[in-house]
């Protein structure tokens, strides 16, 4: 396994998977840019399956968003007016492509989420800020309807709320997304069908940011429903997950390849660690590293002498906190990181590779956590960092890097994950973006990141590049730069990569000496 090919589901997040794969020691290949944006028309789509078309003979491993070879991505004003038939006709490429050039094994991942709507339509009768809640709501109930009719327990209620909640939308919108839902579930019932014909090596389905009921339920238990009826459950996940599904599709290939499962080891910061609450999560803390880990696949080790790697799980103590510092929910007495940050140092020590998924805080590091670790823990010994997004995304990344620096044997592109991560999620979503933000408002009157920032970009990219170059320099000479001699970082302030402040366009990289 050497070149792989990733058509993504979303161009934001495509930067990363590349560092990815360095540190495996692969080649990744993407589509041209100008096919990564949310285009219009059968064109596009045609233009990406011609990509595959070309790059496969040469591949070893295609790892395929369904969305985004069929809608034209998860977001797509393209997929909004599809009819099924044209969609499925796209996902039988992978069966041709499959047929053409057996050696090539393909990893899919669909979203069972949020359908798109179709655009000029609004959605709820009173729009804007009513819109989501509603239909939130609408979608709760059918679950819970549904929930109820299976068990044969008291609907009254379940009815009346449903009613309540339809009498609030545009009975033509919500058939639009009604069937929007069912046209992407289709899909996905068609990836399990390619899966049981040989044509998928792997099918990944992932619930993004899942409330605990909602329409998302009733197509997972459907789906899940096929997957035991074929018996399928060895080639395939459905769990809690997003963006951050490419990267454990590609650890998975790697272990597949090899012929293992990762033994893993887990750590965590207090007793109960399991048992928290996680923001935009359907299950626990402990419910989500197991599905996973199972889609990673790899296996929980029980000791560290088994262990191929360690992963430490910065957890909040009862539940996920939103704004630092949180000591109700997140940073209790029970919770003692100072103990968790001595036992990754002593697995270090025995020559373990210990990768880091920070998770008590949502989209962002915990600042306290990340002060006591990069002192304490030696850096070329670490296989992972992250704290990114939802529980989910910063779990699979975490576990995704931690698999690819078993395999490979390179510092520099692991130290660039490290860096790249560090960077983002302590010192940008940590640090510099709240101060932003507050100089915002304050000065100008800007909005925070949940609303457009058009006007104010600029000042806000200049505000960001100038408190975040001398903490990223900062933290390049101090922690990096001492055990990777003859490695320079090449800075340029980081573009913001959409109008707010929720994340950055990274402009920096590692270059050794006598490289261009």
């Amino acid at each position: 396994m050497r070149r792989v090919l990733l058509l993504p589901s979303d161009p934001v997040h495509l930067e990363f998977p590349q560092v990815l794969a360095r540190v495996a020691g692969l080649l990744l290949h993407v589509p041209p840019s100008e096919l990564l944006g949310r285009g219009e028309g059968p064109g596009h789509l045609m233009a990406l399956a011609e990509w595959l078309w070309r790059e496969a003979p040469a591949a070893d491993v295609a790892l395929v968003s369904l969305e985004a070879l069929c809608l034209g991505g998860p977001g797509s004003p393209q997929g909004a007016a599809d009819r099924l038939e044209e969609v499925l006709a796209r996902l039988e490429v992978l069966r041709d492509l499959k047929r053409s050039y057996p050696h090539l094994r393909i990893l899919a991942h669909g979203v069972v989420g949020p359908a798109v709507v179709q655009p000029g339509v609004a959605f709820a009768r009173h729009p804007s800020a009513e819109a989501d809640p509603v239909r939130a709501r609408f979608s709760e109930w059918a679950d819970r309807l549904e929930r109820l009719q299976a068990m044969g327990k008291d609907t009254r209620e379940a009815l009346t709320e449903l009613d309540r909640a339809r009498l609030h939308l545009h009975k033509e919108a919500l058939q639009r997304w009604l069937q929007a839902r069912e046209r992407n579930h289709a899909l996905h019932q068609a990836a399990i069908d390619l899966l049981h014909a040989g044509v998928l090596e792997y099918l990944a389905l992932t619930l993004d940011n899942p409330t605990p009921y909602g329409l998302p339920h009733q197509e997972a238990r459907r789906l899940s429903a096929r997957l035991d009826e074929l018996g399928l459950w060895g080639e395939a996940d459905i769990y809690p997950g997003g963006a951050e599904a490419p990267l454990l599709l590609l650890a998975r290939a790697l272990l597949q390849q090899a012929g293992r499962k990762t033994k893993v080891l887990l750590r965590y910061p207090s007793s109960r660690a399991e048992q928290a609450e996680l923001l935009f999560q359907d299950r626990s803390l402990g419910g989500l590293v197991r599905a996973q880990l199972r889609a990673l696949g790899g296996v929980q080790a029980g000791s560290l002498e088994e262990a191929d790697l360690v992963l430490a799980v910065n957890a909040p103590a009862l539940r996920q906190g939103l704004r630092q510092p949180d000591y109700e929910g997140v940073d209790t007495p029970e919770r003692y990181l100072p103990e968790l940050v001595d036992r990754l140092v002593a697995d270090q020590a025995t020559g373990r590779m210990v990768a880091v998924a920070d998770l008590a805080y949502y989209g962002q590091a915990e600042h306290r956590f990340v002060q006591f670790l990069l002192p304490s823990i030696s850096l070329p010994g670490l296989a992972g960092f992250a704290a990114w997004g939802s529980a989910a995304n910063s779990l699979g990344s975490a576990l995704a890097v931690g698999v690819c620096a078993l395999f490979g044997d390179d510092p520099v592109p692991l130290a660039e994950a490290h860096f790249f991560r560090l960077v983002e999620d302590w010192l940008y979503a940590s640090r510099v973006r709240p101060e932003v933000e507050a100089e915002l408002a304050r000065e100008l009157g800007a909005p925070s990141r949940g609303g457009g920032l058009d006007d104010f970009l600029w000042v806000a990219e200049r505000l960001v590049g100038q408190r975040l170059t001398p903490l990223a320099q900062g933290l390049w000479q101090r922690f990096f730069a001492p055990s990777l001699p003859g490695v320079k970082l090449e800075w340029a302030p980081p573009k913001l990569c959409g109008p707010d402040l929720s994340g950055l366009c990274p402009s920096w990289r590692l270059v050794r000496e006598g490289e261009e």
